[in-house]
This record gives C-alpha cells, structure tokens and sequence, in this order.
C-alpha cells in the first residue's frame, strides 16, 4: 500500500489536481504504515 500511495501521490502531482484531493492519499501511506509495523514486530 505504500507503493500505491507514493504512485498516486506523483500521478495526483503530475496531472496537476488540487491540493484538497491528495488529502485521500491518507488511507493508503497509513494501510502502508500499518503493514510496515506489523512486519517489524512480526505480528
């Protein structure tokens, strides 16, 4: 999920979209954050 979020971060950047739209960037970089701890404490 992290991957997803940086790839729609640059595609929402690149097309130009206004700033309040990235604001859904949040579920996926913390879906992406949860996986990452979750591995680091081996759940």
């Amino acid at each position: 999920m992290l991957v997803v979020g940086i790839g729609l971060a640059a595609a929402l950047i690149s097309v130009g979209v206004d700033r309040w739209w990235r604001v859904f960037l949040f579920f996926p970089f913390w879906m992406g954050a949860l996986g990452l701890f979750q591995a680091q404490e081996k759940t």
